[in-house]
């Protein structure tokens, strides 16, 4: 019998992350990019610490993110 790997999450995650590189995004990203990324769910308005790309992803899709959410977000701005 075959398991499942991974969970929904993870695999939302992922297909964020696919997406921002798909889309040239950079390996690291500073707080405030990944606020306007993910549309304020994940890092701070005025900050400029370093954040891994995969660490925002993995964030984003914690907190209900999803590929939809954020082509949503970019049409909208």
């Amino acid at each position: 019998m075959k398991k499942a790997i991974g969970n929904k999450k993870g695999q939302k995650a992922f297909q964020v992350l696919m997406t921002w590189r798909a889309e040239n995004a950079p390996e690291f990203v500073t707080a405030y990019e990944a606020w306007n990324l993910t549309g304020g769910l994940v890092g701070r308005q005025f900050d400029s610490s370093e954040m891994r790309l995969i660490e925002v992803a993995v964030k984003y899709a914690n907190k209900g993110g999803s590929v939809k959410d954020y082509q949503a977000l970019k049409r909208g701005a």
